[in-house]
């Protein structure tokens, strides 16, 4: 909610200080007492005290059953927690465990995983009760200071009587605040025994009525929701406090947000319409949300792309679906929510098989939640599997929640076993699922059974022969490999062109016969260009990955070179972290044949990083292997051991063939599987041995965009006018889109990526007002990190370019709205 932070200014500085000496810091409280508030506001004050920022995680929606840490994981932006603590290292990072009293005993475990003695985390938990965890310390948060007495003055310096006040102001409230309203103001914060949250939401229906009609309204449901005995129970008030400000809702408003109850994740516009909507009219849906976020019963904020995001609190949400249960209409609702994602899941195949981009890597990875609800509550409701099959096709793809999704795949096909529509597409789709969590045989056996099924669509059988294709490679048996892959390349040519293309470069990367890299090179090259024409970035920087493996294999190292760059300026284009991270990877990987360890390290380093920083360990290990792979080609026999006994013990190989294989495969014959025991200690060591990454003081030589007529995935090689829109100039500093880097006077001037993407957004809008919230959209996304975050990539950006807070020749700071990039932008 929006507004002064009133109150709380001796536990804020009590938690701040907590937050320096304690690895967990718990405030407990009942619902209501604005703890979630108060941790927010001690995140943005002492956030500064956090370089790596401030993460958090929402646990209202979890179960007691639920596997919390990959939920965790996911919502502070990482595919596990060890990638949140190996991205923390040497960068304190504060993360907010919000309502851990939904899975007290799974929350205190998280907690303990993060804030662990080698982790440079501190976690700051909210919950109803202490979590119990090793090295917590409590603070009990009591409710806002009541006034005493009736007396206007005493009730004017009560912080509860402050907070309703200007809640109540920035609702529109017309009334004054003499002293009869005082008066009533004061019975009225205190019959909501100073509960923030109870407050603000009477306060939000200050627009409509004064105080003395507020304290009316709520003395006459005083009973209605109480249960028996608890009327000295702060959650007594606080569901007379909901029922405020539900009460004056139309039927038809509140028929909406006991709709919206049903979910339990973050939603859109577009869902809240197809769930929760009366009338065909989108535009009706975004009237009875407005209505909501006024009476403050639906939360706002930006969500990921720019699109405004909703959520319903905790409390208001358990009212919500009590009231629809009460009604009978939970499971119309339900059936609505499914339905709604049999819509997404649908048109996420129609787009998927035109173009697979990063996009919609996005969308899908935003809806997931959404996603796993709805087929799991097929599982328990619906008697076919129907439904069920068409919410899995969406994780054909990675989703970044692997070992979820494969177990998700278990439960619905353990569930039914007679035919159904898309059955064997589904049954494809889990075990595309199951492989990438590491089963391979598991995967490899759904994959057969699609492909056997006897309704198995072409969309069945090409996936399927893709997962067979796939770990037939990680097997080593390259011939089957290249057979289910052609299989595959076969049958969606006339069903997916887009889908054939990714398919042929699977097909050409799992070659190994010299004598047959002419044939794979000429279809990569005829690949490329087509995806070049189609603006199929993703396809373009995966094909020139392959193909610097051809080259090396064929020893053509001056050509992989070349591939090699085209793949890093592509992969810089895109954005998306596993394209960049397989290009950095084969980068070095080649750097390391032409020019040595000393030029290789770098681009493993930044492969390494790139990876760990999407919580992609599997990336990383294979990373690792070929950096290994590297030193001991270079002659550096210990170097290779050492990086060897550090890649962790994951069972992820790549799909692509890798550059160093030989020399994978003979470390492997000497010293056996890799010896990683300990994920975020193993990569941490790592990352020391390679050295800084590609763009710090001392990385050495860093590789140039692709060479001349080389294709970068828009049909067109580079060009002056391409080169100047991807350079800005301003002062003795340039800005380098393409490479990602900053330079300063010539040199290169090392910032963290997140710095970089600040800079970057602000001077591309050179001279305009650019909101926090525009900034925070723009480079976290869907992440949640406090201003606090903002402003100390703000102070860096200025560092690096010579600007700081008092002079502002470079960033200038809108008090109270953004920043605007005032430096002069030289043309050339």
């Amino acid at each position: 909610m929006s507004g002064e932070f009133i109150g709380r200014e001796d536990e804020c500085q009590l938690l701040g200080t907590l937050l320096t000496r304690h690895p967990i810091v718990t405030l407990v409280g009942p619902g209501g007492i604005g703890k979630t508030r108060l941790a927010g506001e001690v995140s943005r004050v002492a956030g500064d005290g956090f370089p790596g920022g401030v993460l958090v995680s929402e646990l209202s929606g979890v179960d007691v059953d639920d596997d919390l840490e990959p939920v965790v994981a996911r919502q502070l932006g990482y595919d596990s927690l060890d990638a949140v603590r190996v991205q923390a290292v040497g960068s304190p990072t504060l993360v907010v465990l919000d309502n851990c009293e939904s899975a007290l005993a799974q929350a205190s475990a998280v907690a303990g995983v993060l804030a662990d003695a080698a982790s440079d985390i501190v976690v700051l938990a909210t919950s109803r009760a202490p979590l119990q965890a090793p090295g917590e310390r409590v603070v009990t948060l009591d409710a806002l200071t009541l006034p005493e007495a009736d007396e206007p003055d005493a009730i004017r310096e009560a912080a509860a009587a402050r907070l309703f006040m200007e809640r109540a102001e920035a609702a529109g409230a017309s009334w004054s605040f003499d002293d009869a309203n005082l008066v009533a103001i004061g019975r009225l914060v205190r019959q909501l025994d100073g509960l923030p949250l109870a407050i603000e939401l009477a306060a939000a229906r200050s627009r409509v009525l004064a105080p003395p009609e507020l304290v009316r309204l709520l003395d006459q449901q005083l009973d209605l929701l109480a249960r028996p005995g608890a009327a000295g129970d702060r959650h007594h008030s606080l569901r007379t406090a909901i029922l405020a400000s539900y009460q004056p809702l139309t039927p038809s408003q509140q028929g909406f947000l006991r709709r919206l109850s049903v979910m339990s994740a973050p939603f859109d516009l577009t869902l809240a319409h197809r769930v929760a909507g009366e009338s065909p009219i989108e535009i009706d849906t975004v009237d009875a949300l407005t209505e909501l976020v006024d009476a403050s019963l639906v939360a706002v904020r930006p969500g990921p792309g720019g699109a405004t995001e909703y959520r319903l609190l905790d409390s208001i949400r358990a009212f919500g679906r009590e009231r629809l249960t009460a009604a009978g209409e939970d499971e119309q609702a339900a059936d609505r929510y499914v339905e709604a994602m049999l819509v997404f899941a649908d048109e996420i195949m129609a787009d998927a098989l035109s173009a697979f981009t990063p996009e919609l890597l996005g969308r899908i990875r935003d809806r997931f939640v959404h996603l796993a609800t709805t087929i799991a509550w097929c599982v328990d409701h619906d008697e076919t599997g129907d439904r069920a099959y068409r919410l899995f096709i969406p994780f054909y793809g990675p989703t970044g929640a692997r070992t979820e999704v494969a177990e998700l795949a278990r439960r619905v096909r353990a569930r039914w076993d007679t035919p159904a529509p898309l059955q064997a597409e589904a049954y494809a789709v889990m075990g595309t699922a199951v492989f990438l969590s590491g089963e391979t045989a598991e995967g490899a056996a759904l994959s057969r059974e699609a492909i056997e099924h006897p309704e198995a669509t072409s969309l069945a059988r090409i996936v399927g022969h893709r997962v067979l294709g796939y770990a037939a490679s990680v097997e080593d048996r390259l011939d089957d490999a290249r057979e289910a892959l052609a299989t595959a390349v076969e049958l969606a040519v006339p069903f997916s062109e887009s889908f054939a293309r990714e398919l042929k470069i699977s097909w050409a990367g799992v070659t190994a016969d010299p004598d047959d890299g002419a044939e794979a090179l000429a279809v990569l090259v005829g690949v490329e260009a087509e995806a070049a024409r189609q603006g199929e970035k993703l396809n373009v920087a995966w094909a020139a990955v392959v193909q610097a493996y051809h080259h090396c294999l064929r020893g053509d190292v001056a050509s992989a070179r070349r591939a090699a760059e085209k793949a890093m300026a592509v992969a810089g284009r895109t954005g998306f972290p596993w394209s960049l991270g397989s290009a950095h990877r084969t980068m070095g990987a080649v750097l390391a044949l032409d020019d040595g360890w000393a030029a290789a390290a770098p681009h493993f380093r930044s492969a390494v990083d790139v990876t760990v920083s999407v919580g992609d360990l599997e990336g990383a290990a294979i990373t690792l292997r070929s950096a290994a792979a590297a030193a001991r080609h270079g002659g550096d026999h210990e170097l290779a051991v050492r990086l060897w006994a550090l890649v962790p013990p994951l069972r992820a190989r790549s799909v692509v063939r890798s550059i160093l294989i030989d020399q994978e495969q003979e470390l492997a014959g000497e010293l056996g599987p890799p010896g990683g025991l300990d994920v975020t200690e193993d990569i941490v060591l790592a990352r020391q041995l390679l050295g800084p990454a590609v763009g710090a003081a001392d990385a050495g030589p860093v590789v140039t965009p692709a060479a001349a007529g080389a294709s970068d995935g828009d049909g067109s090689g580079p060009s002056a006018d391409r080169a100047a829109a991807e350079m800005i100039r301003f002062d003795d500093c340039e800005l380098d889109l393409a490479l990602h880097e900053l330079r300063r006077r010539g040199e290169r001037v090392h910032v963290e990526p997140q710095v970089f993407d600040v800079l970057a957004h602000l001077a591309k809008r050179h001279g305009a007002l650019v909101t926090k919230e525009e900034l925070l959209d723009a480079v976290w996304g869907d992440r949640f990190v406090s201003e606090s975050a903002l402003s100390s990539r703000i102070k860096a950006a200025r560092q690096a370019t010579g600007d700081d807070g008092r002079t502002q020749r470079v960033i200038r700071t809108v008090h109270g709205r953004g920043f605007t990039f005032v430096a002069d932008i030289v043309d050339g």
